[in-house]
C-alpha cells in the first residue's frame, strides 16, 4: 500500500483530501503543522509527501523529505505563491482526479534510490474520483 503524508494547515480540506486518498486505497497519515510533519516523518517510512507550500515550514518540510529519497507535491490556494521550480506543483482548487493524476505521474516514475510505487497496472487501479 502507498503511504502518504499529507500537510494542510485548513483543517476541513486535511480532512476531505485524507478521505478521497483513503477511499482510492491509499494509506493517509496527516499533519496540520511543519512539527506534526517532521515528526511523522522521524516515525515512519512514506512514498510520498503532499505539502501545502504556504503553510509555515511547508517549503522546510518539503526539503526534509526530498532529502530522506520521498516523492513530494506541493499545493498552495494563494496565487501570488504558484511555484516554478524542480517539484511538481498542483494549484488549489484542485480536484481529486487532477490530484490522483499528478500522484500517479510522480509516483510511476523512480524517485532518488527508488523504484516505482504505483500499484502494478495488471491490477484494478484506484477508482476514479469525479468532482
Amino acid at each position: 500500500m502507498i503511504r502518504v503524508l499529507l500537510i494542510e494547515g485548513e483543517a476541513g480540506l486535511l480532512k476531505l483530501i485524507a478521505f478521497l486518498l483513503r477511499i482510492q486505497g491509499f494509506e493517509v497519515i496527516t499533519a496540520a503543522s511543519e512539527k506534526e510533519a517532521h515528526a511523522a516523518m522521524s516515525n515512519g517510512r512514506f512514498d510520498l509527501v503532499i505539502v501545502d507550500s504556504a503553510l509555515r515550514g511547508g517549503d522546510d518540510v518539503a526539503a526534509a523529505a526530498q532529502r530522506l529519497g520521498i516523492h513530494v507535491i506541493l499545493t498552495s490556494g494563494d496565487p501570488y505563491r504558484i511555484v516554478q521550480g524542480p517539484l511538481p506543483f498542483i494549484a488549489k482548487p484542485f480536484t481529486g482526479a487532477e490530484l490522483l493524476k499528478l500522484m500517479r505521474a510522480l509516483l510511476r516514475a523512480p524517485g532518488p534510490g527508488a523504484h516505482s510505487r504505483w500499484p502494478d497496472e495488471k491490477k484494478a487501479p484506484p477508482r476514479a474520483m469525479h468532482r
